[in-house]
């Protein structure tokens, strides 16, 4: 459902994610953590003043129509 989302979340591994145009805001610790392959996420924003994305774990993860703004940091880790 549209909004913003204080933060943080985690995406289990084989798990989707559509945001639907929301947007998931961060305090400067990891916004968004892919854990795992399998995982995928669409139509999301992520807003941080630290790291916005990560991936951890084995296997692939697909980002689509995903965008990530960060004041300092880095955006996709």
């Amino acid at each position: 459902m549209p909004g913003r989302y204080l933060g943080p979340f985690t995406v289990p591994a084989g798990v989707s994610l559509a945001g639907h145009g929301a947007s998931l805001v961060g305090d400067g610790a990891v916004v968004l953590r892919l854990a795992g392959g399998g995982t995928a996420v669409r139509d999301l924003h992520v807003e941080n003043n630290g790291v916005g994305v990560t991936a951890t774990g084995d296997g692939l993860v697909r980002l689509e129509s995903v965008t990530v703004s960060v004041t300092s940091g880095a955006g996709i880790v």
